[in-house]
């Protein structure tokens, strides 16, 4: 037995547990306050946790993936320090901690492949984890003291050992009770979890998702023509079309911004995400009888020409995290950011064609009896709980199948 890899096996485990609680705060902070606010680790757009901590996969079986990433830390973390420190049972529980290392680098494989294939993004607190994986099972392999060309013949042994065969394996394996000291711990995790978000599930809209989804395809269908002048995210060929009629002096728009596209990330391939302008600025729809958002009009003119310089939805972002401050003088601000001339800008700002194109918009807003913001539709249905990113989801998920069955 060697007790300096057990060592080194507690501390990744320590490190696989921190980065665990970690990315569970990120997840938990992202169910409830969206995208707005970006983690420490948003880096670039292909190094982004916030992307993956936003996506189906960051849970499993309604608990976040982290925090059953804890739960196998501080089971494992537990079975190398029983073998460090007691005097009985030593090989058995490094064995059976081993065993567990293995299908933690299984996980992460499928991790990895998710984060990089489906996602298109890859996560410093994933990476983080995936190393704390590899070093327990290099280092628990290395405790047992068993040479590589020997893994086989031991695998083979502990498992006919467990059957209670005869083998030279020279120790025996305690599958049952390390098995319930692990279930133990996953079970109390899950309940844990379980009790902290039924203390949230509270409110209008604490509804099951099963629920929403059925009340969602209990209304009537929108006839909505796509303009291909709208700009969209995602792929523009997907049968899912999701509609959002939006303002940027709007909080409600706002929190839709950094709370419906984000989560859609998975579907990239499948969905295709456009942004429509429905200012409630009388300066330019004739709806509204009286002031109210003063930038508005202003604001979704700006848009269109950031647009037509193809950084529409960065811009977007930007706008509205300036929501608070959005002026004459934000909107060239951030154009000027972006390293547009400024001149050029308000020129296009300012020109008939991007008001005609503004007004466009609402006229297709008013054609489907849109007075509110945002007002989001999935193939010409209305997303009534659009906070919600599970709903979200799993609306997206049931259009994939019927698109797939062609049913309607």
């Amino acid at each position: 037995m060697k007790r300096w890899a057990l060592n080194i096996a507690v501390v990744a485990a320590l490190i696989g547990a921190a980065f665990s609680i970690v990315s569970t705060v990120q997840h938990v902070r992202i169910l409830s306050r969206g995208l707005e606010q970006q983690s420490f680790c948003v880096v670039s757009e292909k190094i982004n946790c916030d992307v993956v901590n936003a996506s189906s996969y960051s849970e499993i079986f309604g608990v976040p993936t982290a925090w059953w990433g804890l739960c196998y830390y501080l089971a494992i973390g537990l079975l190398a320090i029983v073998a460090r420190f007691s005097k009985r049972d030593r090989v058995a529980s490094v064995a059976a901690a081993w065993f567990m290392s293995v299908g933690g680098i299984a996980f992460s494989m499928w991790l990895a492949y998710v984060s990089a294939v489906v996602l298109g993004v890859w996560c410093i607190e994933c990476i983080g984890m995936y190393a704390a994986n590899l070093a327990l099972f290099i280092f628990l392999f290395a405790a047992l003291g068993i040479p590589i060309a020997g893994i086989g013949k031991f695998i083979g042994d502990y498992i006919r050992a467990a059957f209670g065969r005869q083998t030279n394996l020279g120790f025996a394996p305690k599958i049952i009770g390390h098995a319930a000291v692990v279930i133990a711990i996953f079970l109390i995790g899950w309940g844990t979890a379980a009790a902290i978000q039924g203390r949230g599930a509270q409110g209008p809209d604490s509804a099951s998702v099963d629920e929403k989804v059925k009340a969602f395809y209990m209304q009537s269908l929108h006839d909505i023509k796509i303009d291909p002048s709208w700009p969209v995210w995602g792929n523009p060929k997907a049968p899912i079309k999701i509609i959002e009629f939006s303002e940027f002096q709007c909080p409600f728009c706002r929190m839709a911004a950094f709370s419906v596209k984000p989560f859609l990330q998975e579907f990239h391939n499948d969905v295709a995400f456009y942004f429509v302008n429905y200012p409630l600025d009388n300066a330019c729809n004739d709806a509204l009888k009286m002031p109210m958002h003063q930038y508005a009009c202003l604001a979704a003119k700006a848009g269109v020409c950031a647009a037509e310089r193809g950084a529409f939805w960065p811009y977007h972002d930007e706008l509205f995290r300036n929501q608070k401050q959005l002026s004459e003088a934000a909107v060239i601000r951030l154009a000027e950011k972006r390293g547009w001339n400024r001149d050029e800008f308000m020129a296009c700002i300012n020109s008939a064609d991007t008001d005609n194109r503004v007004r466009s918009d609402i006229t297709a807003a008013k054609a489907i009896y849109v007075n509110g913001t945002p007002s989001i539709f999935i193939n010409g249905r209305k997303l009534r709980y659009w906070r919600d990113p599970k709903f979200l989801q799993a609306v997206v998920k049931e259009e994939i199948k019927k698109n797939r069955e062609g049913t309607k």
